[in-house]
């Protein structure tokens, strides 16, 4: 992976610090939109082999708080009724 240039420089500005961070993921969504991402990240096994890594991190430290209601049993939060005052 490293191999590829472009990619070695992103992610060399991701460990660089914030603002380095931030500008790479500009670059990032730039090349994706303009379609000139590296091969090897339009790649679809490379695309599944990060969406497992990330699932399965996102699994080991997962901590749902049980006292909160999940949004699929509390309703729809709408705007208007996060708003509404019924103070008289």
């Amino acid at each position: 992976m490293m191999a590829d240039p472009t990619i070695k420089k992103w992610h060399d500005m991701f460990a660089a610090g914030p603002a380095e961070a931030m500008q790479a993921t500009m670059e990032l969504i730039n090349a994706q939109s303009t379609k000139t991402l590296p091969p090897l990240v339009m790649d679809p096994k490379f695309a599944q082999s990060v969406w497992l890594k990330n699932t399965a991190i996102s699994e080991k430290y997962n901590e749902p708080d049980a006292s909160r209601p999940s949004s699929a049993t509390s309703g729809p939060r709408t705007p208007a009724a996060a708003t509404t005052c019924t103070a008289t």
